[in-house]
């Protein structure tokens, strides 16, 4: 069997992927507000995702709390 992951989330999470370095975990304003306060983050940037109108912002997670 072989499966394909399609669509929006799939592509933000490549791009966020390809955005990190090796042992840096990030995330996007979504999942970043997801997690409240139980995670120390820092917002790193903004990056264009293809077939989105506006860039998404990125948080770099520090530490859990």
């Amino acid at each position: 069997m072989e499966y394909t992951a399609l669509g929006d989330s799939v592509n933000v999470a490549s791009r966020l992927e390809g955005f990190s370095r090796p042992g840096e975990i990030v995330i996007d304003e979504t999942t970043q507000a997801t997690l409240g306060d139980g995670f120390r983050v820092e917002e790193i940037g903004e990056i264009d995702v293809r077939n989105r109108n506006q860039p998404v912002r990125v948080f770099r997670v520090l530490e859990e709390v």
